[in-house]
């Protein structure tokens, strides 16, 4: 399981939920990964990101705010993987997300937000358990 077979399922209009949240699925085999990520930085991340999508779809922010938001996780994560609180494939799971998010038109960029939340979401789940 890569990275990229997780974040590649953000682009996608229909999910293939069932292969990401289901039992042995691609969010648990990447919870697997990330046995050197200190759960409390995955939380701190996961509620970053569910924040920036709480305040992009009230209205408090504009997509381009909620964008630059976005971004702004990248260098954290990057920060956190160098002090050794993350792993390399968190910090690339972050990043290649916010991308793949944050490189949509606009009528893409909501669902794809809503879908990376879903699959972070699944991914705390089975992180550590």
């Amino acid at each position: 399981m890569t990275v990229e077979d997780l974040v590649a399922n953000i682009e996608k209009e229909k999910p293939e939920w069932d292969k990401i949240c289901g039992e042995g699925g691609l969010a648990e085999q990447f919870a697997r990964e990330l046995k050197n990520t200190k759960s409390t930085q995955i939380r701190k991340f996961f509620n970053s990101i569910k924040t920036i999508e709480r305040k992009f779809k009230s209205g408090t922010w504009d997509e381009d705010k909620a964008k630059a938001e976005l971004w702004h996780t990248v260098p954290q994560a990057k920060y956190a993987e160098q002090r050794k609180l993350c792993n390399y494939e968190f910090y690339k799971f972050i990043h290649d997300s916010v991308k793949t998010v944050t490189n949509s038109t606009d009528d893409e960029f909501a669902r794809r937000l809503n879908t990376f939340c879903k699959i972070f979401e699944s991914v705390v789940a089975y992180a550590h358990k």
